[in-house]
């Protein structure tokens, strides 16, 4: 196991965590609820409540995007440098285009040096694996870039 997969292995871990502590300590505003002065209860069931939410449940949700996110940014990395000879314009076309047209195919084809609907049967296997059959567009968005 890699350096990356322990760190996002260690942030699920977290993120479970702070879903069981949220699940645990959910209610626990109630033994602070009560009408012993005018803002008690709005204190214990908005204030103290939502605090509770935040950081239990809000932020593992927001853990779980970032690790998403720092997977995706790995996994994307590795892969344009697997096609390191590949523009990002030319692997979006690939990627996301059905079929390059055959002027587009010639041009890649002098620029490789090698069989072209191999090596773009390669980007797109490649590509599918990684991101479970997500656009190259989807994925960009999804990790900001």
């Amino acid at each position: 196991m890699n350096r990356i997969e322990i760190f996002l292995e260690k942030l699920q871990r977290i993120e479970n965590e702070l879903e069981c502590l949220s699940r645990e300590y959910s209610d626990i505003y109630k033994e602070y609820s009560g009408l012993e002065f005018a803002e008690q209860s709005i204190l214990a069931e908005d204030k103290l409540d939502n605090l509770i939410l935040a950081t239990t449940h809000e932020v593992a949700t927001e853990i779980g995007f970032c690790r998403q996110n720092i997977n995706y940014l790995v996994k994307y990395i590795l892969f344009r440098k697997a096609f390191k000879s590949f523009t990002e314009n030319e692997l979006e076309a690939i990627i996301d285009n059905q079929e390059l047209n055959s002027k587009e195919k010639l041009y890649l084809q002098k620029r490789i040096n090698g069989n072209i609907t191999e090596e773009l049967s390669n980007i797109k296997k490649s590509w599918n694996k990684s991101f479970e059959n997500k656009s190259f567009h989807k994925i960009k968005q999804e990790i900001k870039l």
